[in-house]
C-alpha cells in the first residue's frame, strides 16, 4: 500500500516535470523563432489576422 503511494507521489512529480520541461522548451522555441525576421514577421501577421 505504501509502495503504492509512493509510486502515484512519482508518477505525479514526474508529470509535473514533464509539463515544466515543456513550457521551458516552447519557450525556448519560440524565442528563437522570433530572432528569425521571417518568421517573426508570419507570427505578426497571424497574430493580427486572429483579432
Amino acid at each position: 500500500m505504501e509502495l503504492e503511494k509512493l509510486n502515484l507521489e512519482h508518477t505525479h512529480q514526474l508529470e509535473l516535470q514533464q509539463k515544466e520541461f515543456e513550457a521551458t522548451l516552447s519557450s525556448s522555441l519560440l524565442t528563437e523563432a522570433m530572432k528569425i525576421p521571417e518568421i517573426r514577421q508570419q507570427i505578426s501577421q497571424g497574430m493580427k489576422k486572429g483579432k
